[in-house]
């Protein structure tokens, strides 16, 4: 998506080192929701710098969501 070869991508480096601009970011957004199924907004894009950052991110989101599926279970 970034026009990059896979060895190139690093994930400690800024998005925008990258060569990510904002249509890009559009589009990671984009492709992460079709492939896993839980929310993610693009505050959490923009909000991260790195890929590692934005792997957290969805990690805690993830995480929040099974927590609060199991809140409703337990209810």
């Amino acid at each position: 998506m970034l026009g990059l070869p896979e060895e190139e991508i690093r994930t400690d480096v800024p998005f925008y080192e990258l060569g990510a601009d904002s249509l890009s970011m559009t589009q990671i957004i984009s492709r992460i929701q079709k492939a896993y199924p839980f929310p993610l907004n693009v505050r959490q894009l923009y909000e991260a710098q790195t890929i590692a950052e934005l792997a957290d991110s969805i990690e805690w989101s993830v995480l929040d969501l099974l927590e609060q599926e199991e809140e409703r279970s337990e209810a």
